[in-house]
């Protein structure tokens, strides 16, 4: 797959122009994004949409602290004329992290969900492979679960509210392999997780109905404890080389967020191991 690519962090400060209220994802912002890029360079916006996960535009919600971060009765956010917001945008292309900036440093006026804002100012940064590489094993952790999550089940039409280690695991290997491809094999880090990674506390609700993409979602925000124990399944040196995997991909699922609509905005955790 050749050298894997950057991982590109951009931060984004809004001016708000207006009063009103704003879905708690980044599907406005992002939307916004991708007509500028495809307006700038309609044949690098192309080349972008095909390049799959290495294309991928992932933009958090607009907030007002440190992190993006949404409470469970939050539905929208509340946008005050001449307030400043942040919002953060994850992307893996060199090309569209030069585009974003340069459009940024413009100070442009752009309008999400009929409301207008003014950027002024961009912040990026690059993470190195090297740090999500270092992660050693861990024998705990705690994912934290900043923006509503939500899992698809496949022979359902219903979604799973609950952080299965199982399924955040094999998510994170797919996008791992995407992006390099020197990643573990999806369904056996899956298979380990399902019997050595299990939840020891947790403190979730469930957020109201968001909009996204013409549908209106439910997922869950909050914490959850896990502990890896050893199983009989796997050796002791197996076991070490998967919590190892296991906490490097936590770590990339910081910026490539876990479950559904991750692009815009859902899904976004922090991970912390526990020894």
């Amino acid at each position: 797959m050749g050298e894997p690519p950057l991982i590109w962090t951009i931060f984004l400060e809004l001016t708000a122009h207006d009063d009103g209220e704003l879905v708690v994802t980044g599907e406005p912002l992002r939307r916004a994004i991708l007509r500028v890029l495809s307006s700038a360079d309609p044949l690098t916006a192309r080349a972008i949409r095909m390049a799959g996960p290495r294309g991928h535009i992932i933009v958090s919600p607009l907030y007002t602290g440190s992190k993006p971060e949404v409470e469970c009765s939050e539905r929208a956010i509340g946008v005050s004329r001449g307030a400043t917001y942040r919002a953060r945008v994850v992307t893996f292309s060199d090309a569209v992290s030069s585009m974003i900036r340069n459009w940024a440093a413009r100070s442009p006026k752009v309008r999400l969900a009929g409301l207008e804002f003014e950027i002024y100012s961009a912040e990026s940064s690059v993470v190195e492979w090297e740090e999500v590489e270092q992660q050693d094993s861990v024998k705990a952790f705690r994912v934290s679960f900043l923006t509503p999550t939500l899992f698809r089940r496949q022979a359902t039409p219903y979604c799973r509210l609950f952080p299965l280690p199982s399924l955040m695991i094999y998510g994170l290997a797919i996008s791992w392999n995407s992006l390099r491809g020197d990643g573990p094999r999806p369904r056996e880090i899956a298979s380990w997780a399902r019997l050595s990674v299990v939840e020891t506390g947790h403190e979730l609700c469930t957020s109201r109905p968001i909009e996204v993409e013409t549908e209106n979602v439910v997922g869950f925000v909050g914490w959850a404890h896990y502990k890896c124990i050893m199983h009989p399944n796997w050796s002791p040196k197996q076991h070490e080389e998967m919590s190892a995997w296991a906490a490097r991909l936590f770590k990339l699922g910081e910026f490539v967020g876990v479950g559904a609509h991750r692009q815009n905005g859902l899904g976004i955790i922090r991970f912390s191991p526990k020894g």
